[in-house]
């Protein structure tokens, strides 16, 4: 379900919202977030967020597809080329970038959380499809070992990846900062080409 008509909220009404949202989202999860929080610290009455969102659903699908349009402008997944020219340097780089998103901007956290937040029911559809392009060019460059079946390092690496993010979004920033480049070596180190004697 698609918020009903958000995009008749002045545009700065509508980002507050959103980011209440998420902060309510992120702090109690779906199931026990209150939506008369949001209502109240908005100043917005029940009946015009209903007019505007129409369910708790629909803001949960409002945020999300804010936020993580925003999130993946900013992290700017390379390109198939940019992987083929410096394939481990270009993950590090991405890695970096999101960490930096969320020291600049907390809600980038958030939408993190609720993410992880199994009753958001997080689609990881779009992350499994681009594992497996970014798997197909690690493959293809030597940087990603042949040794198993292409879709089985896409399973593994978005089971690591998902568990490295679940364990980031709520660790502070300072931590997530300083085993970045460890997550990045765990991550290289399952998907390396296995060595031959």
């Amino acid at each position: 379900m698609v918020a009903r008509d958000l995009s008749s909220l002045d545009p700065g009404r509508r980002d507050r919202l959103l980011r209440l949202a998420a902060a309510e989202l992120a702090e109690r999860g779906l199931e026990h977030a209150s939506l008369n929080r949001v209502v109240t610290a908005l100043g917005m009455s029940k009946s015009s967020f209903y007019h505007h969102v129409g369910s708790r659903q629909a803001l949960v699908e409002a945020v999300i597809d804010a936020f993580g349009t925003r999130l993946v402008e900013i992290i700017e997944p390379p390109s198939r080329q940019a992987l083929r020219a410096d394939f481990w340097g270009e993950i590090t780089a991405l890695a970096e970038r999101l960490l930096q998103a969320g020291e600049q901007d907390e809600v980038f956290w958030q939408l993190g959380r609720m993410w992880h937040d199994p009753a958001t029911s997080a689609d990881g559809d779009g992350l499994r499809r681009w594992l497996t392009d970014v798997v197909d060019v690690g493959r293809e460059v030597g940087a990603i070992g042949r040794d198993l079946p292409a879709d089985l390092q896409v399973r593994m690496s978005a089971a690591v990846i998902t568990s490295l993010d679940a364990w980031g979004v709520h660790a502070p920033s300072r931590d997530a900062r300083e085993l970045l480049p460890a997550q990045v070596a765990a991550l290289r180190r399952l998907l390396a080409p296995t060595e031959t004697a």
